[in-house]
């Protein structure tokens, strides 16, 4: 199931996550995608520490590259967790948002008006 739903989340546009995956460029190594290939991705999978520890997730090591030989491991959830999109991908999101007019073009600073944070320039 597991390798069945990443494939699904980086090949299927209609799947739930696919903006998260597919979406944004994630892929999943060609020859896992072949006939046969999730048994080979399986088989892989096996070959990395910590594949019989149902404790552990499979993480991507370099978060903007694909599910490929290299780049998986198997760690804790908070592992897992602070490997998120770097600041970069949040720029890229201001950048839209600001296109849109939906993000102030002058830099936010932060001020303390009673007590109350707003945002001012």
């Amino acid at each position: 199931a597991r390798i069945t739903n990443i494939i699904a989340r980086c090949t299927k546009p209609t799947h739930p996550d696919w903006h998260n995956y597919g979406g944004r460029g994630i892929t999943v190594h060609a020859d896992w995608l072949a006939p046969g290939g999730r048994r080979r991705f399986f088989s892989y999978l096996l070959t990395l520490p910590g594949h019989n520890d149902p404790t552990l997730d499979l993480d991507r090591v370099k978060n903007e590259k694909g599910y490929e030989p290299g780049n998986l491991r198997f760690c804790t959830r908070s592992v897992n967790a602070a490997n998120r999109r770097s600041i970069q991908d949040f720029e890229a999101v201001r950048a839209g948002l600001r296109f849109a007019g939906l993000w102030p073009s002058e830099p936010l600073r932060d001020t303390y008006a009673n007590g109350a944070l707003s945002f001012g320039a």
